[in-house]
Formats: C-alpha cells, sequence, structure tokens
C-alpha cells in the first residue's frame, strides 16, 4: 500500500495527494486519484469511529450528562451543548458558558460580531476531525467560542455546529446570534451551512487561506517559464494581495486592481 493507514486519518485527501506529488519515490501513475483518496479515508474512518464509539458508548453517555449546561456551577467549567453518538453521525459540541459569552461580549463592543470557523485531522488521532468556531476582541486576539469532535467534515455537522450554538445563546442567555461576517476557507461545506443557518451572514475567505491557496496554485504553475516569473516576482504580488485585502468596497477593490494590472504588464 502505498499510503500508511495513520496519515489517512491526519490528513485530509488534498493534503494528502499534495503530499504523495512531493515524494520523489512515487511515480504519477501509482498516484490514486483525489476522490479515490477520499473514498478510502471516509471508510476508514468510518471503521474507527464504529469502533470506539461501541467500545464507550456508556462513558461518553455519562460525561454528557455530567457536563450538562445546568450543571455547570462556574462560567469556566466545561459544557456538552449537543451530541449524536451514532457511529455514521457522530457528533459532539463542547464549550462553556464563558466562551459562549465571547460573542456576546464582541457584539456589546462593536455592535455586531464575526466568525471563524476551521477544521483539523491532526489533533485528534483515532479517525475524528475537530472543527473549531471563535472570534476576536478589539485587539485582535483570537477568542474560542466552542469545538466539535465529528466523525465528518461536512456540510450537516458545520449546520448543526452553527444552529446548536445559535439556539443555546437564545435559550440562555436571550440573544439572538446574527454574525455579520462568517469567515473560513473556501470549503462548500462551510459556504452551504452559514447561509442555510444564517442568511444574512456575508461569506468571506480568510487572508491565511487566500495565500495559501495562490501559493499552492503558483506550485503546480504547469508553465515552466511563467512559474519562474511569478516566483521571480511574489514579493511584489504578496504586497499587491494584502492591498486589496484591505479594501473596504468593491469600487476600491477593482480601482486598485486596475492599477496593480498596468504595473504588472509594465514589469513584464
Amino acid at each position: 500500500m502505498i499510503i500508511e493507514k495513520h496519515e489517512l486519518y491526519l490528513l485530509k485527501p488534498k493534503q494528502l495527494l499534495s503530499s504523495l506529488r512531493d515524494r520523489d519515490d512515487i511515480l504519477d501513475k501509482y498516484i490514486p486519484q483525489k476522490k479515490q483518496l477520499a473514498s478510502f479515508a471516509a471508510s476508514l474512518r468510518k471503521k474507527i469511529v464504529e469502533q470506539y464509539v461501541k467500545n464507550n458508548q456508556e462513558s461518553l453517555e455519562k460525561f454528557i450528562e455530567d457536563h450538562s449546561f445546568n450543571k455547570a456551577s462556574k462560567d469556566t467549567d466545561l459544557i456538552c451543548i449537543s451530541s449524536d453518538l451514532r457511529p455514521d453521525t457522530f457528533l459532539l459540541i463542547m464549550s462553556s458558558k464563558a466562551l459562549l459569552q465571547n460573542i456576546i461580549h464582541q457584539n456589546e463592543s462593536y455592535g455586531k460580531n464575526y466568525f471563524y470557523t476551521d477544521a483539523t485531522y491532526k489533533l485528534l488521532l483515532n479517525g475524528f476531525t475537530l472543527l473549531t468556531l471563535g472570534t476576536e476582541n478589539k485587539n485582535h486576539n483570537f477568542k474560542l467560542i466552542a469545538c466539535v469532535i465529528s466523525s465528518h467534515e461536512d456540510g450537516r455537522s458545520y449546520e448543526t455546529f452553527f444552529s446548536k450554538i445559535k439556539e443555546t445563546l437564545h435559550l440562555h442567555y436571550n440573544f439572538t446570534w446574527e454574525p455579520s461576517f462568517g469567515l473560513s476557507d473556501a470549503a462548500d461545506s462551510i459556504t452551504n451551512a452559514i447561509h442555510k443557518v444564517f442568511p444574512n451572514t456575508e461569506r468571506l475567505r480568510c487572508y491565511f487561506h487566500v495565500m495559501k491557496a495562490i501559493k499552492d496554485k503558483i506550485a503546480r504553475w504547469k508553465n515552466s517559464q511563467e512559474k519562474a516569473l511569478l516566483k521571480e516576482h511574489w514579493g511584489l504580488l504578496h504586497y499587491a494581495i494584502k492591498l486589496l485585502h484591505l479594501q473596504t468596497n468593491d469600487e476600491d477593490f477593482f480601482a486598485l486592481w486596475e492599477l496593480i494590472e498596468e504595473e504588472w504588464k509594465k514589469k513584464n
């Protein structure tokens, strides 16, 4: 087998594909398609989840009961907001009263609020994915809101995640959570969940993921001369992208885009 099994639940299929392409000891004809990797990884995760949940059903139920919202004596106590212990749809949402109030505090400070959400396969070694949700304070320090241990990173998981946090804030704090912006990578699962749970929220792609996507695109550029040119002028490109990212309306964005395009033509 080309791929070690443990790699399949540490990385996403896209990341696996990139890591395989970077290796010199594997011929291109032996590298599987992204869909094949996704299918195999999903199958393996399902087996791991089924085994884990089956062996720990009783302890998980007790953990959830002991950490219900009403049993939290301190604002910093861990609380389980929602759970689904079925192997195929496993999902456990956790937070604390103090973390949930980060949303309310931000709204009080700005009159609006926004959130970041992302997922990682690298922190949990049992086949689960960890979804995170957070925001910022006025000093741009990240503030966690909640996290989810899930058997899948899909639209259902994100939709449940957002809606359960929204319901909890309304039920226990009489606060209607209507974020102005939702930031993340370009995953369709996140986009669809945001549009369904927060129909008035503007969907944005965070700067980090924009830059990562551009670097990955350049690394895969097929024309060697163009690729060398892009790498040579990366400093200028990086600065231009940063300036574009800072624009606050379409008019300024496209005006700056035209200036950058003209400057690029002069140089090349």
